[in-house]
């Protein structure tokens, strides 16, 4: 998670977005856990709109493809861990 945050720290609410998607994971709160989702594709959507670099310089597009993979990465290894946490209890 750190290291996401470290890597999408130049989108700004991202952080919060993930921090809101963490407690929700936490709790157990679905509908927290959609509002962190949704807040996370307003402040990715936003982020390449207002970006004035255009696709060409493939600074914009690097930035958000790398976002996109680690937030796979995450999910995948969230549900790797909640599958083993299922089994061994």
């Amino acid at each position: 998670m750190a290291l996401l945050s470290l890597l999408c720290a130049a989108i700004p609410g991202v952080g919060f977005s993930l921090l809101l998607m963490l407690i929700a994971f936490a709790r157990g709160n679905r509908i927290l856990l959609y509002t962190g989702m949704a807040a996370l594709l307003y402040h990715l959507s936003r982020y390449y709109y207002v970006l004035d670099l255009s696709l060409l310089f493939l600074y914009k597009s690097t930035l958000l493809l790398g976002c996109g993979l680690l937030l796979l990465g995450l999910r995948w290894w969230l549900l790797r861990t909640s599958a083993e946490a299922g089994q061994t209890s």
